[in-house]
């Protein structure tokens, strides 16, 4: 029997940028985008002589990520996510439901 490989992860696209080579880097805020940016920069510094291939592909990753940059410094908010949606608590369900009896009476 084949080994199966487990499934990809599902990633948020408004928050996350694949890079070349399918890397994914979480990119949720400036100072999360400035970290990827710092290693890519000094892993393709290290790399560059003995794995050039390698070292593009990590300045292809960095080009993505300074768009995705640009993007969350013209955002007047932070990229919305799923996450960011709070669960209805019994407190804000019962709120509801009385400002709705209220407002029908």
């Amino acid at each position: 029997m084949a080994r199966q490989s487990p499934p990809s992860p599902v990633h948020d696209p408004l928050i996350t940028v694949v890079g070349a080579i399918g890397v994914p880097y979480l990119c949720s805020s400036i100072e999360a985008v400035d970290g990827h940016l710092a290693d890519l920069h000094r892993r393709a510094r290290l790399l560059a002589r003995k794995f050039p291939r390698l070292a593009k592909s990590y300045r292809s990753d960095i080009d993505q990520l300074l768009d995705r940059r640009c993007w969350l410094a013209m955002s007047p908010t932070p990229a919305p996510t799923l996450a960011a949606i709070p669960a209805p608590t019994p407190a804000s369900d019962a709120a509801s439901a009385s400002i709705a009896a209220s407002d029908a009476a």
